[in-house]
Protein backbone atom coordinates (compact mmCIF):
# COMPACT_ATOMS: atom_id res chain seq x y z
CA UNK A 1 0.00 0.00 0.00
CA UNK A 2 1.50 3.36 -0.99
CA UNK A 3 2.38 5.84 1.76
CA UNK A 4 0.11 8.89 1.45
CA UNK A 5 1.01 10.79 4.62
CA UNK A 6 3.35 10.74 7.60
CA UNK A 7 3.23 12.50 10.95
CA UNK A 8 6.52 14.20 11.76
CA UNK A 9 6.89 15.94 15.13
CA UNK A 10 3.13 16.28 15.47
CA UNK A 11 2.55 17.63 11.95
CA UNK A 12 0.94 15.56 9.21
CA UNK A 13 2.84 15.75 5.91
CA UNK A 14 1.38 14.62 2.59
CA UNK A 15 3.76 12.26 0.76
CA UNK A 16 3.76 12.28 -3.04
CA UNK A 17 6.00 11.24 -5.90
CA UNK A 18 7.77 13.66 -8.24
CA UNK A 19 10.48 13.58 -10.89
CA UNK A 20 12.87 15.55 -8.65
CA UNK A 21 14.89 13.54 -6.10
CA UNK A 22 13.13 15.10 -3.15
CA UNK A 23 11.61 18.26 -1.79
CA UNK A 24 10.03 19.22 1.53
CA UNK A 25 7.53 22.08 1.61
CA UNK A 26 7.22 22.97 5.28
CA UNK A 27 4.45 25.55 4.68
CA UNK A 28 2.17 23.19 2.72
CA UNK A 29 3.36 20.17 4.74
CA UNK A 30 4.26 18.14 1.68
CA UNK A 31 7.21 15.86 0.99
CA UNK A 32 7.88 14.91 -2.63
CA UNK A 33 10.07 11.89 -3.42
CA UNK A 34 11.21 10.56 -6.80
CA UNK A 35 9.97 6.94 -6.81
CA UNK A 36 12.47 5.34 -9.21
CA UNK A 37 15.65 5.87 -7.18
CA UNK A 38 17.82 2.90 -6.25
CA UNK A 39 17.60 1.83 -2.60
CA UNK A 40 20.56 3.80 -1.25
CA UNK A 41 19.44 7.00 -2.98
CA UNK A 42 15.84 6.50 -1.85
CA UNK A 43 16.85 6.05 1.78
CA UNK A 44 19.11 9.12 1.67
CA UNK A 45 16.40 11.23 0.01
CA UNK A 46 13.70 10.17 2.46
CA UNK A 47 15.95 10.82 5.47
CA UNK A 48 17.01 14.17 3.99
CA UNK A 49 13.45 15.38 3.44
CA UNK A 50 12.20 14.09 6.80
CA UNK A 51 15.03 16.01 8.49
CA UNK A 52 13.87 19.18 6.72
CA UNK A 53 10.33 18.51 7.97
CA UNK A 54 11.35 17.62 11.53
CA UNK A 55 14.06 20.23 12.00
CA UNK A 56 13.38 23.11 9.58
CA UNK A 57 15.96 25.36 11.21
CA UNK A 58 18.88 23.12 10.20
CA UNK A 59 20.99 24.38 7.32
CA UNK A 60 21.08 22.46 4.04
CA UNK A 61 24.64 21.39 4.88
CA UNK A 62 23.58 20.05 8.30
CA UNK A 63 20.64 18.16 6.78
CA UNK A 64 22.82 16.71 4.00
CA UNK A 65 25.55 15.61 6.43
CA UNK A 66 23.09 14.06 8.89
CA UNK A 67 21.09 12.21 6.22
CA UNK A 68 24.30 10.89 4.67
CA UNK A 69 25.54 9.60 8.04
CA UNK A 70 22.22 7.88 8.72
CA UNK A 71 22.19 6.37 5.22
CA UNK A 72 25.73 5.01 5.67
CA UNK A 73 24.68 3.36 8.94
CA UNK A 74 21.62 1.77 7.32
CA UNK A 75 23.77 0.56 4.42
CA UNK A 76 26.18 -1.05 6.88
CA UNK A 77 23.29 -2.69 8.74
CA UNK A 78 21.76 -3.84 5.45
CA UNK A 79 18.37 -4.69 6.92
CA UNK A 80 16.35 -2.42 4.61
CA UNK A 81 17.81 -3.58 1.29
CA UNK A 82 15.58 -5.14 -1.37
CA UNK A 83 12.36 -4.30 0.45
CA UNK A 84 9.28 -3.38 -1.53
CA UNK A 85 9.03 0.31 -2.31
CA UNK A 86 6.14 1.98 -0.52
CA UNK A 87 5.78 4.14 -3.61
CA UNK A 88 5.53 1.56 -6.37
CA UNK A 89 5.18 -1.83 -4.73
CA UNK A 90 8.28 -3.00 -6.60
CA UNK A 91 11.54 -4.38 -5.25
CA UNK A 92 14.37 -1.91 -5.43
CA UNK A 93 18.00 -2.97 -5.15
CA UNK A 94 21.31 -1.17 -5.30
Amino acid sequence: MPVKQQTIRGKVFKISTEQIYGYCDENDREIHIRPDQVSSEMVDTILHEVLHAALPNLSEAEVTETAAAQTRLLLRLGSWKKKKSAFQGETKGD
